[in-house]
């Protein structure tokens, strides 16, 4: 089923905004349940909370691969920034910088005036892709995951299993000083370096 809410709620000035499995954001007046608006992103989960700066809304994506940044009054989208492949995380924000994790095993730092990303992190799982899981483009590699079409649950476990291997990093990063910490799907709990 594509029904169903996975993500957070996050809330900010009286509007309580949930991303949801039938592809659609919505945005809740706090105090009435009333929905002020709402988006439609293809066929893609939306599966990540939101991060907010007082002027717009971060958030990451599943089917459709992308960062993106909406419009705090519609939800339209401002940009976006292609990762890859599916991004649960939600976002972290330091100055002008948004750091988000990826199911290919990367983290990457997106300046959020132009879009783009001016830096990744690859866990130690990334670097050695045993399963050739992700191309070096960080899409998956297809050819990895052929022995697993299907819609049997026993499929979608392995093919799981083998789209983690590379270390994917499906918790939401936190900023601790000059350091932005998150947890991997390879095990390691990992506190990068970063100056901004």
């Amino acid at each position: 089923s594509l029904e169903g809410i996975q993500s957070s709620p996050s809330v900010y000035d009286s509007i309580v905004v949930v991303g949801s499995r039938d592809s659609h954001v919505y945005a809740f007046n706090d105090k009435t349940g009333k929905i002020i608006w709402e988006q439609q992103f293809s066929s893609s989960w939306m599966p990540s909370s939101f991060a907010y700066d007082g002027k717009r809304l971060y958030t990451g994506s599943s089917d459709i691969t992308k960062f993106l940044i909406l419009d705090k009054n519609d939800g339209s989208t401002l940009n976006s920034v292609n990762t890859g492949t599916y991004t649960f995380s939600t976002p972290a924000l330091a100055k002008n910088v948004a750091f988000i994790g990826s199911a290919n095993g990367a983290l990457y730092a997106i300046d959020i005036a132009t879009g783009c990303i001016i830096d990744k992190f690859y866990t130690g799982a990334r670097m050695h892709n045993v399963y050739q899981a992700v191309l070096p483009d960080g899409t998956l590699n297809n050819k990895a995951f052929a022995d697993y079409n299907g819609m049997q649950y026993s499929k979608a476990v392995g093919y799981m299993e083998r789209l983690f291997s590379v270390g994917s990093i499906l918790s939401s990063p936190v900023i601790y000083k000059n350091s932005i910490c998150f947890g991997s799907m390879d095990g390691i709990f990992y506190c990068v370096g970063f100056m901004l």
